[in-house]
């Protein structure tokens, strides 16, 4: 099985990134990542308001069209967190608090209306259950080649220990990119416990010319401990 730091390495430009896993110790941890080319998305932090993980314009002044850009990324719940690459976060967090399902929602949303590379949109709803984990579901919402939206989930019950799945909006770094393929990767984790150290480690593994952020987040025993690394530090 892959590393999780070759399975980045191996990738110059996979985009805005989830993973979700299970550490040396039984805990659970997901991080989530994003990436940019341009000035204008390299122009990003990440901020925590009210436990929620957000995109922030690291100079507002520079800011253009936030549409697509900025966004809950992260948000908590009753029994476990929204992961989402897109505002598709606020759309599962709404039906939830209706009582209706994480794919039921996805189902009203699409790929990202970015000609020519239509980015995918991602999502994760990481689900607790007498403090463990229930399950993990993965959405991709990709167009088709003809155009049209195509969606495509995964329901993860279980997960070993030092192992998780990765899901990036790209393959390759192309023109225009090409979307992700195929269902989440599964990856080897190292023998660590600690959080921070295990997301540092893996944004290091991250093509330095493209990493903008990373949030990593240990969930156990009902108690979280989280870290947020900017390359563009926190104003």
């Amino acid at each position: 099985m892959t590393s999780i730091f070759d399975y980045f390495s191996s990738l110059e430009y996979p985009g805005r990134n989830i993973t979700v896993g299970r550490m040396d110790d039984g805990a659970i941890f997901f991080c989530y990542g994003i990436m940019g080319r341009s000035a204008h998305s390299k122009n990003r932090i990440f901020v925590k308001e009210n436990d929620i993980i957000k995109t922030k314009a690291y100079d507002e002044s520079l800011l253009q069209d936030p549409s697509l850009i900025i966004y809950n990324a992260i948000i908590p719940i009753k029994n476990g967190y929204i992961v989402t690459n897109g505002d598709q976060s606020d759309t599962i967090y709404d039906y939830l608090k209706r009582g209706k399902p994480f794919e039921q929602a996805l189902r009203t949303r699409a790929y990202e209306n970015d000609a020519p590379n239509y980015t995918p949109r991602i999502s994760a709803l990481i689900n607790f259950k007498k403090n463990d984990l229930e399950k993990v579901e993965f959405s991709i919402l990709k167009r088709g080649i003809q155009g049209g939206a195509r969606r495509f989930f995964f329901d993860y019950e279980k997960i070993e220990k030092n192992t998780a799945f990765v899901i990036n909006t790209y393959s390759e770094n192309t023109s225009p990119l090409k979307p992700f393929i195929g269902e989440p990767v599964e990856v080897a984790i190292p023998e660590i416990t600690d959080i921070k150290e295990l997301t540092n480690q893996i944004f290091n593994s991250q093509n330095d010319d493209n990493k903008i952020s990373l949030y990593g987040l240990k969930y156990k025993n009902k108690k979280s401990e989280d870290i947020i690394i900017n390359v563009n530090g926190d104003k």
